[in-house]
């Protein structure tokens, strides 16, 4: 009897030994940190406005996009970007799908509202015509989002 006593007791601690970190795991679980989402006013169509050592200007799809594309769609001839609000990001024939992305600058705020000027980066995974490759992009963000550039830098190696 005391042989098994001490395998109860030894299955038990073991038993015990086993459920804390489990527990410990499924708490813990639930409170790692949401994947980011961008602002609801970074998230849809941009018309290309202009480029500039490396940055690129867009302009919401409205009717100050440059003509004879107004506004400018998927399927016309002003260059464009659409971003997702996971950060992912394309253009016509190629795409970038978000790794990471983080909030640089979370913004001023002005008269009230948060947010104006904000800056995020994404770590992307991007390919085109069978071509695949990593890049860095740096969102900013015009007030909340009359205008944003994008700086888009490929990652060596």
């Amino acid at each position: 009897m005391a042989a098994l006593d001490r395998l109860g007791v030894v299955t038990m601690r073991t038993l015990t030994a086993l459920t804390i970190p489990l527990l410990m795991f499924a708490t813990s679980a639930g409170t790692a940190p949401a994947k980011g989402r961008l602002p609801e006013h970074v998230i849809g169509l941009w018309c290309n406005a202009g480029s500039d050592e490396g940055a690129t200007s867009y302009l919401r799809n409205d009717a100050s996009a440059p003509k004879p594309d107004t506004p400018c769609s998927r399927d016309g001839r002003t260059e464009w970007i659409k971003i997702d609000d996971d950060g992912s990001y394309q253009g016509w024939e190629w795409g970038c799908k978000a790794v990471k992305l983080s909030v640089i600058y979370r913004g001023d705020t002005i008269n009230g509202t948060p947010g104006a000027n904000a800056i995020f980066g994404v770590e992307a995974r991007c390919e085109r015509e069978g071509r695949a490759w990593r890049e860095r992009a740096r969102i900013e963000v015009e007030r909340w989002g009359s205008a944003l550039t994008v700086i888009r830098r490929k990652e060596r190696g």
